[in-house]
């Protein structure tokens, strides 16, 4: 099992600051579509090897990136992935 939370950053869209968890694995396979401008993480929280496979729709441009990343524990995000505290993430 894994934890994939998501996270509306686009200030034009209708689900600005929307939050979304998805509980996903075997006994709950799902396909999430992301758009671009929503942040998107992910953690392991079963036993077993979980798996999550990104299929980007265009190759990435290290000169222009359309990909921008923030540390999990940001405050632009009101999400806690519910570390020990003091623990590192990553």
């Amino acid at each position: 099992m894994m934890k994939v939370a998501l996270y509306d950053a686009r200030e034009e869209s209708n689900s600005h600051k929307v939050l979304m968890e998805f509980f996903v694995g075997e006994k709950n396979p799902i396909l999430i579509s992301v758009p671009p401008g929503v942040y998107h993480g992910f953690k392991g929280i079963g036993t077993q090897t979980a798996y999550f496979l990104s299929i980007p729709t265009r190759p990435y441009n290290y000169d222009e990136p359309d990909e921008y990343r923030l540390p999990p524990d940001t405050n632009e995000i009101p999400y806690d992935w519910g570390l020990t505290p003091g623990l590192k993430h990553g």
